[in-house]
């Protein structure tokens, strides 16, 4: 079974409605749904996404994501201390987000 893991940038495309991401978010939400899949996501991306829509949405559209993230079909994983430097670490020596 493969892993994936989900970001906020992953998320807000997906509830946009925006391609490619729409599909492709939307094809492993339901591999993970029959089990073909796994899905994680980070509990620091799952607040990053309230916080954009409560930002520049309503706090009614960030409330919702708050009761519809418990529901999906990832796992969200609360980061260690030594996930977090491993990750600066990594975002020092190479260009990602």
């Amino acid at each position: 079974m493969k892993t994936r893991v989900l970001d906020s940038w992953a998320i807000l495309e997906w509830m946009s409605g925006r391609q490619p991401a729409c599909d492709h978010v939307g094809r492993l939400l339901s591999e993970a749904e029959e089990g073909r899949t796994r899905l994680l996501m980070s509990a620091v991306d799952v607040g990053e996404v309230y916080y954009f829509l409560k930002k520049h949405h309503t706090e009614a559209l960030a409330d919702s994501w708050r009761e519809c993230s418990r529901t999906l079909p990832a796992t969200i994983e609360a980061p260690s201390a030594d996930d977090i430097w491993s990750a600066a670490s990594l975002k020092a020596r190479f260009p990602i987000a």
